[in-house]
């Protein structure tokens, strides 16, 4: 899945933000909540995974309108979505992808404002 290609990169790509503090949130699907939080251990990642039932799945997808794995999406404070368009953080899997570090560090632009 593409989703795990990505995986090896999140610890860096949380690194980038470390001065605004933001939450990482992931939601995993067709995964067990054990698999999930293997995953979180493996790679180190510094966020929140919560498993999705099939009916939660469908609730996402709606709610944040999107269709593919990975999305990430940015929300400001008071749950108001800025960007859901983003669908992988690396250039091909390989390495992090810079411009979408600078794309999403632009919603991070006032030291005040925590996510």
């Amino acid at each position: 899945m593409p989703c795990m290609k990505e995986m090896p990169h999140y610890s860096e790509f949380i690194d980038q933000f470390k001065e605004s503090q933001p939450s990482f949130l992931f939601f995993a699907v067709l995964t067990e909540e054990k698999s999930a939080q293997e995953i979180k251990n493996k790679y180190a990642i510094n966020g929140k995974f919560i498993v999705l039932n099939d009916i939660e799945n469908n609730i996402m997808r709606n709610v944040l309108q999107f269709s593919g794995y990975p999305s990430h999406f940015v929300l400001k404070p008071g749950s108001l979505v800025v960007d859901n368009t983003i669908s992988r953080i690396t250039s091909g899997g390989s390495q992090l992808d810079k411009s979408i570090v600078e794309r999403v560090r632009k919603h991070f632009s006032s030291p005040a404002k925590q996510f």
